[in-house]
C-alpha cells in the first residue's frame, strides 16, 4: 500500500468512480499555466488556470477527499498543486493549507509532483492506492515509465515501490550457477478465495525451508505473489470494513434523529439542531460531522457502540463475509486441492532411469 492468465474481471465500483471523475476533469480543461518541477527543470506543471480559489475552498476540499472511503489522492494532489501555482511553495498561504491538513511542507510537494505528472493516469496505475507508490513513479523517465507499464503486464501484478525503484536503479547481473530443477506453482484461483490461505502458506515454507536447510548444493528463492495476493484481499477486507462501519453509522443516525423526532413532540427536530448544530451527532456525542468521522476512522468498534450500534462487535466478521462472498467464483475457477498428488515420484522415478 504482488500469475497464469485469468479472464478479465468487470471493474470494481471504486474504479468506475476514478474513470468517471478523471473523464469529468478532462472535459473540464480550461487554459493553463506552466511551472517547471523541482526534480527536472525541463518538466512542466500544467495546471489549469481556473478562476481563483481560495486556500480555505482548497483546505476544505483536501478535507472532504480524506474523508471518503477510499482517499482519492489524485484529487489532494491536485489541489496540493493548484495551491502551489497560485501561493508559491514557500508562501504563507500553502504553508498555512499543509498545516490546515496536517499534512507536512515535504509530502505537499510530493503530491503536486503527482498532480503535475499526465502518465499517472496511465490504466497501469489505476488501482494503486498509495500515494508513495504514484510519487515513485513520478521519478521515472519515459523509456522507464514503459519498462514498468510491460513489467505491471507481463507479471500480471501490481506496481510497487521497490520494483519502480529497481527499474530506476537496477541490479548488476550476478553470475548464478544455480539452474532450476523444480517449479512450485499455486493454483491462483485458490490463493484469491482463500482456500489456499496464510496457514497453507506457512505450512509449505516450513517444508521448503527444510529442503534447502538439509539438501546439500540446494538453492531457494521466493517470490513475492502470495504476498500481493494476500495484501490485496485483506486490502479489500479494510476497504468492506469501512463501508460497513459507514452504513452502520447511518443507521444509528436514522434512528437516533427518530427517537428525538419522538421525544421533542411538536417541535422538528431540525428546529433543535438549528439551535444547536452539535444535537444532529447524538445529542453533542460529537462536536460537528469531522469529529464523528475521525473517531469512527480511529476506533469503529468502540465508536459504533457509543452511537447505541448494538452489533458494532460484528463489524470485521460482516467485512470478512462481504468481501468473501466476491471470492467464492474464484474457488469455483480452483482446481482440485490435491489434483497432482502422488504424481511428481512418477516423474523422478522416469527421470532416474533415463539418467542411468
Amino acid at each position: 500500500m504482488t500469475t497464469p492468465s485469468e479472464k478479465p474481471v468487470s471493474k470494481t465500483k471504486i474504479e468506475a468512480k476514478f474513470e468517471k471523475e478523471t473523464a469529468m476533469s478532462k472535459s473540464n480543461v480550461k487554459p493553463v499555466s506552466k511551472t517547471k518541477t523541482e526534480t527536472d527543470p525541463n518538466k512542466e506543471i500544467v495546471m489549469p488556470k481556473a478562476n481563483f480559489v481560495s486556500s480555505d475552498t482548497i483546505v476544505a476540499t483536501i478535507k472532504e477527499a480524506l474523508k471518503n472511503q477510499t482517499t482519492s489522492w489524485k484529487t489532494i494532489a491536485t489541489q496540493f498543486a493548484l495551491a502551489y501555482d497560485q501561493f508559491g511553495g514557500d508562501s504563507d498561504e500553502f504553508k498555512k493549507i499543509c498545516k490546515a491538513t496536517d499534512t507536512s511542507y515535504k509530502s505537499a510537494m510530493k503530491l503536486k509532483n503527482i498532480a503535475s505528472d499526465v502518465r499517472l493516469n496511465d490504466p497501469t496505475l489505476s488501482t494503486v492506492s498509495a500515494w508513495t507508490v504514484l510519487y515513485e513513479a513520478t521519478k521515472l523517465n519515459d523509456e522507464q515509465f514503459a519498462k514498468l507499464k510491460q513489467t505491471v503486464k507481463s507479471k500480471k501484478v501490481l506496481p510497487t515501490a521497490p520494483m519502480i525503484r529497481k527499474i530506476i536503479n537496477p541490479e548488476t547481473p550476478v553470475s548464478d550457477p544455480y539452474q532450476t530443477v523444480f517449479t512450485i506453482k499455486i493454483d491462483r484461483n485458490a490463493m484469491r478465495s482463500q482456500l489456499f490461505d496464510a496457514e497453507a502458506y506457512s505450512d509449505m515454507l516450513s517444508l521448503v525451508a527444510k529442503i534447502q536447510n538439509t539438501v546439500p548444493s540446494v538453492k531457494i528463492e521466493k517470490s513475492d505473489v502470495f504476498e500481493s495476493e494476500s495484501s490485496k484481499f485483506f486490502a479489500e477486507v479494510s476497504k468492506a470494513s469501512e463501508s460497513v462501519a459507514r452504513g452502520k453509522l447511518e443507521s444509528a443516525k436514522d434512528a437516533y434523529r427518530a427517537d428525538q423526532q419522538r421525544i421533542h413532540e411538536g417541535k422538528w427536530f431540525t428546529d433543535i439542531v438549528k439551535d444547536d448544530p452539535s444535537q444532529e451527532f447524538f445529542g453533542g456525542l460529537f462536536a460537528n460531522a469531522e469529529v464523528m468521522i475521525e473517531s469512527l476512522k480511529v476506533d469503529p468498534v468502540g465508536t459504533l457502540k457509543q452511537v447505541g450500534c448494538e452489533d458494532a462487535d460484528n463489524l470485521y466478521d460482516e467485512a470478512f463475509k462481504r468481501v468473501q462472498a466476491k471470492k467464492e467464483k474464484f474457488a469455483k475457477l480452483a482446481k482440485d486441492q490435491f489434483a497432482f498428488a502422488n504424481t511428481i515420484s512418477e516423474v523422478v522415478s522416469n527421470d532416474v532411469k533415463e539418467a542411468a
